[in-house]
């Protein structure tokens, strides 16, 4: 996908199965690529940006001096998260200790770096079903086996892109 660069993009997406665990998480590695205006010629480059906060220049994506943070609200009104997902993901949520999912959803919680989103329990909710389940299936199991993750990602505002493996100094 291409997007422009300073802008924040919001998405979602679904899993069905048993990633409704405390320590489930989705781990997220962007790739980038220059794709010439016609479409047809593609060539993975290396991002580099000015840290406003540290004052460093030329910090590549993905090195050791990578380390302006990415987070993100999960209960923003710019969301628009239903009150009944957030509720019945607090309730079981509680089951395996974490008794606070409601307050936490409106803090800022971190998800990662440019070069890596690391998606946890704090950005997922619990969507499956919790009517005209069987008899013999646990409500609470049934709840938890689809989950929906929440993220958002940018480019930096001014990033200078070269050819993946050309050194910059």
């Amino acid at each position: 996908m291409a997007i422009k660069t300073g802008y924040h993009f919001k998405f979602d997406f679904k899993t069905k199965g048993n990633m409704f665990g405390a320590k489930d998480h989705v781990k997220i590695v962007p790739a980038f690529y220059f794709v010439s205006k016609d479409g047809t010629k593609r060539q993975k480059v290396d991002l580099y940006y000015h840290n406003q906060t540290t004052g460093q220049k030329f910090v590549k994506i993905g090195s050791s001096q990578d380390t302006v943070t990415r987070s993100i609200v999960l209960n923003s009104p710019m969301r628009n998260i239903s009150p009944i997902e957030l509720s019945n993901t607090a309730k079981y949520v509680e089951t395996y200790g974490f008794t606070d999912f409601l307050k936490q959803s409106s803090k800022k919680s971190t998800i990662g770096l440019y070069s890596l989103l690391d998606l946890n329990q704090r950005v997922r909710t619990l969507i499956g079903p919790a009517s005209n389940i069987p008899k013999s299936v646990d409500p609470g199991r049934a709840l938890a086996s689809v989950q929906k993750w929440y993220g958002e990602y940018s480019l930096p505002a001014a990033p200078y892109v070269v050819p993946a493996g050309f050194n910059i100094a």
